[in-house]
């Protein structure tokens, strides 16, 4: 009798052990991820990064950063804010980061496979966050979400990096498209993986090597000539868009609410803000919102610098006119 007690509680036990698992295995909701690299940045420079991420209050969302000669007590600082941080490997230290961080993003979500739901990558330096950008896309079917700048392809730099990866001829034949702009990119974690991939099949090979060929240049031809999962991409506009990119954006479109979150040409709050260093005055009121001990420091800098070109071009001027004078005497 006592035996089949036993045999029957074990019984019960283990049909409650089952269900318990099954119960953990129906209740598992993937996490979404916000993963970027850091190379030579001090705590000034991404503090206001890591502080509107906190203000947001990302759910159920790891954030993953790998850093790069950057001191420990930034490190430390960046950590108190839930970040997990890994060395980047050594065998990539002599590559360019905006490279090759392809690469280590790729090879985190294969190591990390089933873990995440979607994935975000923007750059430090220039961005903050508003909203949760994952709330926006949470019954999203696979996409690859890119943000589109105000300045064509014809503008200086882009052009130039069209031209050193495919030539002069393909540079003119997109003279006339808009800036996708590579900074901030999202999307599921299938997409992502295979933007990632592609991406660093092109920027670590021989010939972007040899070149020294820039991602954003590759981005935009892939997508505009290759038409590289045009059947999943999402637009991102400045004029209705939850990600801004206002770099080249015009001063008038750029409005703030009461609590200082910047709008979207639609009055809405933008979910990311991307380039705002671009623009002094939006980078005073940033920094005084996240940082504000920061605020007097990098002021001085904006207006310094500012103050020197200035009188730069006025020296360059009164030289030319004194010259034109003394010339016509």
């Amino acid at each position: 009798m006592i035996n089949f007690s036993i045999f029957l509680c074990l019984i019960i036990l283990l049909k409650y052990k089952s269900n318990e698992n099954e119960n953990e295995n129906f209740n598992f909701v993937k996490k979404n991820l916000i993963i970027g690299a850091i190379k030579n940045y001090n705590w000034k420079v991404v503090a206001p990064f890591f502080r509107s991420y906190q203000n947001v209050g990302f759910e159920n969302c790891d954030c993953v950063m790998y850093v790069t000669n950057i001191s420990e007590e930034t490190i430390e600082k960046i950590k108190a804010y839930g970040v997990i941080i890994y060395p980047i490997p050594e065998k990539y230290l002599n590559l360019s980061l905006i490279n090759y961080r392809w690469k280590l993003y790729e090879d985190y979500l294969n190591e990390n496979d089933g873990k995440y739901k979607l994935v975000l990558t923007t750059d430090l330096r220039d961005s903050i966050f508003q909203k949760d950008l994952f709330k926006l896309y949470e019954n999203h079917k696979p996409f690859l979400g890119i943000a589109k700048e105000d300045l064509y392809l014809s503008e200086g730099m882009n052009r130039e990096w069209l031209e050193t990866a495919y030539g002069v001829d393909v540079a003119k034949s997109l003279r006339n498209k808009r800036i996708f702009c590579i900074g901030t990119l999202w999307g599921t974690v299938d997409k992502f993986k295979e933007a990632s991939d592609m991406l660093w099949k092109k920027l670590g090979s021989e010939w972007s090597t040899k070149l020294k060929v820039i991602e954003q240049g590759v981005f935009n031809y892939l997508i505009y000539i290759d038409h590289f999962l045009s059947d999943y991409i999402v637009i991102s506009d400045n004029t209705s868009g939850p990600v801004m990119t206002i770099g080249s954006t015009h001063n008038k479109y750029i409005t703030f609410d009461s609590d200082d979150n910047i709008l979207n040409e639609k009055g809405e709050i933008a979910t990311i803000v991307h380039q705002y260093d671009r623009k002094p005055y939006v980078t005073r009121k940033i920094v005084n919102k996240y940082c504000p001990e920061f605020n007097a420091d990098r002021s001085d800098i904006i207006y310094k610098t500012f103050i020197i070109i200035n009188i730069y071009s006025l020296i360059i001027i009164i030289i030319f006119i004194y010259k034109f004078i003394k010339k016509n005497d």
